[in-house]
């Protein structure tokens, strides 16, 4: 989904690395990766611009 005066859709790829997950679309990149070292598990999730 996209907002703003630009409209349309992203255009995603996804890549499986191990037990990590990326997507990747012309504006961002969102890697989720493996559960982090903290009490909860949680997996943990970085985001960067194109």
């Amino acid at each position: 989904m996209r907002y703003g005066p630009a409209g349309g859709t992203f255009t995603a790829t996804f890549e499986r690395e191990g037990a990590g997950l990326t997507v990747r679309t012309e504006a961002f990149a969102a890697r989720i990766g493996d559960p982090a070292d903290d009490a909860h598990g949680e997996p943990e999730l970085t985001l960067s611009a194109c």
